[in-house]
């Protein structure tokens, strides 16, 4: 029995095709839901294997983390609402799952960006995790860009996984903003003590978009690549914006 679970929060736009994109091998999907202003339950509504979860996001690990909790598969895939499986990674799953060798498996992604294929700019091929993997043989860890503690062998599966998390610019700056949010909060709860200047940010600032529009041949995406390493660049700047404002009503510096 295959459990998905599925993060959600404003994908209106993106959670159907998803859905839909694993629904030939899901036997339930596990819907947890940070309280959605939009319509995206309401793409759900008919969806006879969903249960469906409202609850309040800390951070991305425990969110994650309760959905596994709901689970009643042997096995779980762990989907973004904002990713659809190809055919060929389907019938990969498939096949895997009659006869497994391994307590956890990972597979290619491509990464859009306003509509077209991102090939460079330090976006992984792989997926930076095992998102295939036997209930029980793991847990996530970290508030965001979040890693999984597995024990056991893991394999690789083949076709493609798409990740379509900026068909709308708009969109996707919010969510920039959202992560470095959490990003900045966690800094403050590691005891960060760095002090932020403003050449202490801009550098880190350069030095991100250096890496991934040079170094990682970003230049090579086009327009498009790079908008996204300049994206990337603002993000690590607000990351510190957000941990000098944690620290300022915590009576920081």
């Amino acid at each position: 029995m295959l459990s998905v679970v599925m993060l959600t929060k404003n994908c209106e736009e993106t959670v159907k095709k998803a859905v839909f994109s694993a629904y030939e091998i899901a036997d339930e999907f596990v819907i947890v839901d940070d309280f959605s202003s939009d319509g995206t339950l309401n793409q759900l509504d008919d969806l006879p294997k969903a249960k469906t979860f409202r609850r309040k996001m800390v951070d991305f690990s425990e969110q994650r983390n309760f959905g596994i909790d709901q689970c009643s598969g042997d096995w779980i895939l762990m989907l973004d609402s904002d990713e659809y499986l190809s055919e060929k990674l389907v019938k990969s799953i498939r096949s895997t799952l009659d006869r497994p060798e391994h307590e956890a498996y990972d597979f290619k992604r491509k990464h859009l960006f306003l509509g077209e294929i991102i090939l460079y700019c330090d976006y992984n091929t792989y997926t930076s995790m095992p998102r295939l993997f036997r209930r029980g043989s793991g847990r996530f860890h970290k508030p965001v860009h979040e890693s999984l503690d597995y024990a056991g062998s893991v394999g690789r599966l083949s076709g493609w996984c798409y990740h379509d998390n900026a068909r709308d610019l708009y969109q996707f700056t919010l969510k920039t903003i959202r992560y470095a949010a959490i990003e900045g909060e966690k800094l403050s709860q590691d005891g960060f003590s760095r002090r932020i200047t403003p050449f202490f940010v801009i550098h880190r600032m350069l030095k991100s978009f250096a890496k991934r529009y040079f170094q990682k041949f970003g230049y090579r995406d086009g327009i498009r690549g790079f908008y996204l390493c300049l994206l990337e660049s603002f993000h690590t700047g607000l990351i510190y914006a957000f941990y000098l404002d944690k620290s300022r009503k915590e009576g920081g510096t």
